[in-house]
């Protein structure tokens, strides 16, 4: 049985000391080495069943191609993200219910952008991805849906019967400072401070074999969530549905006031989105 190797004061005081770290000068990894006695044995949910809802990505702009609502390519990626290094290409979304706004709040919409937004749906023909969630995501997501909520208690059962009570409050602890550390917003410019949530998120592509990481959205006031994926495995099984773009009238407490443009449930073979008014 996977065991963390420390006391539950010995996780309380690593945990302070991470929190303590000059991100600024330390390598990402220097960072996943000084994790690992934490989360190499750390146990997380595979919440699974990604095609529940459809993904959502946004950008700034009147696009004509599926490519620029993709992931960037390399050279573009300058700086660091809340799960990618610089360079590194990783295909963010907005997961949920409440995806499409969501991948609004992400880009931080206001009144007057043109917004070119995407759909698509997770389809697994041949495999059953698997989607891990950092802190209580799992929790947040089944008030959110039915199906997902007795998931949601059949995983906690499932994992106090696999391991002690001793182990599941070890766990409780690491989970509490994930679930904190992924709601702290960074500040433009201080994007350093990404390095900690970085190491942690390839611990979990790396540990947990993970396809895709969900977590809440910080930038919706995690009324959305988001869920990162692989490139390869966003290439492969993220299928487009559909395309729109879109001007944002006004933003109230009730929601967006948008206007639709144009939109597209078709592309051609060179990914051009094929507009219904043109």
């Amino acid at each position: 049985m996977k065991k963390i190797e420390l006391t539950k004061s010995q996780i309380r005081r690593k945990l302070t000391l991470l929190n303590k770290l000059n991100l600024k000068d330390k390598p990402i990894d220097f960072i996943y080495k000084e994790l690992k006695i934490i989360l190499n044995n750390f146990w997380t949910d595979d919440l699974g069943r990604p095609d529940l809802f459809e993904i959502w990505r946004a950008r700034k702009g009147e696009f004509t191609n599926l490519d620029e609502l993709w992931y960037p390519p390399k050279e573009y990626i300058k700086n660091f993200g809340r799960l990618n290094d610089k360079q590194e290409q990783i295909f963010y979304s907005c997961f949920g219910h409440n995806a499409n706004l969501g991948s609004l709040e992400e880009i931080r919409a206001k009144p007057g952008d043109i917004i070119t937004q995407i759909k698509c749906d997770l389809i697994q023909p041949d495999k059953r991805l698997k989607m891990v969630g950092l802190g209580h995501i799992n929790k947040w997501m089944s008030s959110k849906n039915s199906e997902l909520k007795n998931s949601y208690k059949l995983n906690a059962l499932d994992l106090k019967n696999k391991i002690s009570e001793k182990e599941f409050n070890k766990n409780l602890i690491v989970k509490e400072w994930l679930n904190t550390l992924f709601l702290k917003k960074v500040l433009t410019g201080e994007e350093y401070k990404y390095k900690l949530t970085i190491a942690i998120s390839k611990h979990y592509f790396n540990g947990f074999k993970a396809d895709g990481i969900l977590f809440p959205s910080i930038a919706s006031y995690q009324k959305a969530v988001n869920l990162v994926l692989k490139p390869n495995i966003a290439d492969k099984y993220a299928i487009f549905r559909y395309a729109r773009i879109i001007e944002i009238i006004d933003i109230t407490e009730e929601g967006y006031k948008l206007k639709i443009l144009d939109e597209a449930n078709k592309i051609d073979k060179y990914n051009n989105f094929i507009w219904l008014k043109t």
